[in-house]
């Protein structure tokens, strides 16, 4: 991702504003900024879900797991080893994967737009600021509704792909549980035909998904 970097002058960035957010950016951009928190509040929320349902731990510790863990790279090395723990299928996790990168890319997107403050509202033009080697650095980015609404169409859809993504983890402990419980049988040819049919379906369902999300316009950048 592109980012606009300069050094921050003396006294600040400047810019125009009215002093207010409602008399910077309009209804509509409030509305969608309010959205997009909300929305990537219930994605990391199914994360921290699939992570605790993926490691098989006992309930008591869901609260450690959903809130302990921040969306990095640390939390990929978990599920990745909890899913092989688990013997997630090689094309279900290829299929996860590519929601959770597209999830990571969100955030960063998300975190451009939640932590800006409105320099040029006419502009719709936000600023982050950042700290780097003692040099204060700002960086642009977009407020506009257009850009707003097409990050907000991006998160929707990976929040259904990373809800499609938990159903495939659910579904598949399922069917092992007739392997792994204390009386271990083998299913039947109708069990086994209904469960292949539905993991199937719901992996259908995630790759249709994530065909969707690619036929949208690319997700403008939003550089924190």
């Amino acid at each position: 991702m592109t980012k606009l970097t300069r050094k921050a002058t003396g006294n600040g960035p400047g810019g125009s504003t009215t002093g207010s957010l409602e008399g910077d950016l309009g209804d509509e951009q409030l509305r969608l900024v309010g959205l997009i928190v909300l929305e990537w509040n219930e994605i990391e929320f199914l994360v921290s879900t699939i992570t605790y349902s993926a490691m098989g731990l006992p309930g008591e510790h869901w609260v450690t797991i959903t809130s302990g863990l921040s969306f990095d790279s640390q939390r990929s090395i978990i599920l990745n080893e909890a899913f092989k723990s688990i013997r997630l299928p090689e094309d279900f996790i290829k299929a996860i994967d590519r929601s959770f990168a597209a999830a990571k890319i969100a955030k960063q997107s998300r975190d451009g737009v939640t932590h800006a403050r409105v320099t040029h509202g006419t502009l719709a033009i936000g600023m982050n600021f950042k700290r780097a080697a003692g040099t204060v650095h700002v960086q642009e980015t977009n407020l506009s509704a257009s850009a707003l609404s097409l990050l907000r169409d991006h998160l929707k859809i990976i929040r259904a792909e990373i809800l499609a993504s938990l159903n495939l983890v659910d579904m598949w402990k399922s069917a092992a549980n007739w392997q792994m419980s204390q009386r271990p049988r083998i299913p039947t040819d109708e069990e086994t035909l209904a469960v292949t049919t539905e993991l199937s379906e719901v992996l259908t369902r995630l790759t249709s998904l994530q065909e969707e999300r690619a036929k949208l316009e690319q997700n403008p950048a939003f550089p924190y």
